[in-house]
């Protein structure tokens, strides 16, 4: 079944590029809508704040509003591409087929990551009236430098940072605290033996701690948009980027299984090992 799938949604991302991105779109507000009802009765709903959605729901808003705006495209692309991509290898997001969680975790990173291929190297059968711009208008889709692909997603970034700031870690930090809403924050912060873990949490105060945590997010983000740089103008290495990320997430998956039936299979020896007492016991 998992191959049929792959092999359908090859198929589709072929033959229909521009259906894809709509496809993308719709998807993206259902899964996510659904992910934010299911988290909000979990006390989880906080990590729909993180930079991934605003960069998700920017894509959404491009291929509804303004299709045809190459500077909104080339900002979308710099934002998937930038920041989406990489964070699925950061997030380890793994290709689970029974899991709708770990699935929309995968979706909401690996989807548009497709589509940002999709934008540049296909912007043709993407960009809806593509044909019928001038030709001025069809190469301000294909040209871009450092200002374009690094520092306006970067500009973006800091907004969100800002506000996520405010209304995460000031105004909403007693809350969070006293209700025990989960944030990304306390996750990534979860393990005290990490290095990461250890190199946040060694702050002295609260607000330096979050801070710190604020900047490594941002650095991470900044590499990732640095490598926009290079796949935005070569084909080659942005295919091979994106087959990674794939690999990446299969093999995640294929891992996950391989625990999870190990697991079951230990279980089930113990539990065999345990019906002969059982019995002598009686």
């Amino acid at each position: 079944m998992a191959k049929i799938r792959l092999c359908r949604l090859t198929s589709f991302l072929v033959a229909y590029p521009r259906l894809f991105v709509h496809w993308f779109a719709f998807k993206a507000v259902v899964l996510l809508t659904s992910r934010w009802l299911t988290y909000r009765i979990k006390g989880a709903h906080y990590y729909l704040l993180e930079f991934c959605y605003v960069a998700i729901g920017l894509g959404v808003l491009s291929t509804m509003l303004f299709p045809q705006n190459a500077t909104v495209h080339k900002l979308v692309f710099a934002l998937m591409a930038g920041v989406l991509t990489p964070a699925t290898i950061a997030t380890r997001n793994s290709f689970v087929l029974h899991s709708i969680d770990k699935m929309t975790s995968l979706f909401q990173h690996l989807t548009p990551t497709i589509v940002a291929w999709l934008m540049r190297w296909h912007t043709r059968h993407v960009v809806p009236g593509f044909d019928q711009l001038s030709e001025q208008q069809q190469r301000e889709f294909a040209s871009a430098g450092f200002a374009t692909l690094t520092l306006a997603p970067l500009a973006v970034w800091a907004a969100w940072a800002a506000a996520y700031y405010v209304w995460v870690f000031v105004v909403n930090d007693k809350k969070v605290s006293e209700r025990g809403y989960a944030t990304m924050f306390q996750l990534q912060t979860k393990n005290k033996d990490s290095a990461y873990a250890k190199f946040i949490l060694g702050r002295p105060t609260k607000h330096q701690r979050y801070a710190m945590y604020m900047a490594s997010h941002g650095a991470m983000c900044l590499l990732g948009m640095l490598l926009n740089n290079l796949t935005f103008h070569s084909c080659i290495l942005h295919s091979i980027y994106v087959l990674s990320v794939l690999f990446v997430s299969v093999w995640n998956g294929a891992n996950y299984y391989i625990l999870v039936f190990a697991k079951r299979y230990h279980a089930g020896l113990e539990a065999m090992d345990d019906a002969p007492k059982a019995s002598k016991s009686e």
